[in-house]
């Protein structure tokens, strides 16, 4: 997990205090973590706690994931993002797969997916829960990932339930995991097809509404912090370069809104487009 101590140096240093100047808190000059770096860094927790509304933003003055995720998603610059962290650690971080298309708007969802109509149906454990008023969910089909039985949060049987668009890929893509050797560093499921809202809005529909996309390794890749890195438990990037591949985009590029856990189909692969993905990862 990238962090800092008081009094650390070194590259990752250099870079978080040209950050805390960029935003107008206090930083020790060049490549030392100081006490005055320290202080900034409380400063700069305390802004984000108020800005979020969040009590769960520790104040503490030692940034780490939680700490680095939410200066991504504010910095003005184009610096400061979760490549440059990695790349002050010496750590190569996934590169977006060129040509793979943006995060989908609501409007593209509605265009290839289906129009969804609902009702707000907040719960105390899931504010953002809606209830389904149209036939969309004529869409939704079970589907068995055999991938997934035994982990943490996913059904026995494995059997999910996912837009019909999306289940040749979603398939091939879990096999494609097992077939790279990978399958076994995710632990963890946090779902598919979830009527939802994105989380902290009242309006915008999310992509686990259309049952497009699926949460993994969510206690290691919280909302709003980087990404668990190599060597750390629940580090997914031995998987985003296999996902892209199969038309999932992943969370850990957003811009300003880091989910790491997070894969989402940005594009529905067509029937021969499939089958060339599959010969490159020897899946039958």
């Amino acid at each position: 997990m990238p962090s800092l101590r008081l009094n650390q140096s070194g590259p990752l240093a250099a870079f978080f205090n040209r950050f805390l100047v960029e935003r107008g808190f206090p930083a020790g000059g060049g490549d030392v973590f100081d006490a005055v770096s320290h202080e900034g860094t409380k400063q700069l927790q305390r802004w984000i706690r108020d800005q979020t509304k969040s009590k769960a933003v520790q104040v503490d003055g030692l940034p780490g994931n939680q700490t680095f995720g939410y200066a991504c998603a504010i910095s003005d610059s184009d610096d400061f993002y979760p490549a440059g962290i990695a790349a002050a650690l010496g750590i190569a971080y996934p590169e977006r797969l060129l040509g793979l298309p943006q995060p989908p708007t609501v409007d593209t969802q509605k265009t290839t997916f289906g129009a969804i109509v609902f009702d707000r149906a907040p719960t105390v454990s899931n504010p953002e829960r809606i209830v389904i008023t149209n036939t969309f969910a004529t869409n939704i089909v079970a589907v068995t990932i055999p991938q997934l039985v035994g982990k943490v949060g996913a059904p026995a049987s494995g059997q999910v339930k996912a837009h019909k668009l999306i289940v040749p890929q979603l398939l091939a893509l879990w096999k494609a995991w097992e077939q790279a050797g990978v399958l076994g560093l995710i632990t963890d499921f946090g779902g598919l097809w979830v009527p939802r809202l994105v989380r902290g809005s009242t309006t915008t529909l999310s992509n686990h509404a259309w049952g497009t996309a699926f949460d993994v390794n969510v206690s290691a890749n919280w909302l709003n912090h980087l990404p668990a890195f190599p060597g750390e438990n629940g580090s997914l990037f031995k998987h985003v370069p296999i996902a892209q591949d199969y038309g999932f985009g992943w969370g850990g590029h957003y811009k300003r809104r880091l989910d790491g856990m997070h894969f989402e189909v940005v594009k529905v692969l067509p029937a021969v487009e499939l089958v060339n993905v599959n010969e490159k990862y020897g899946v039958g």
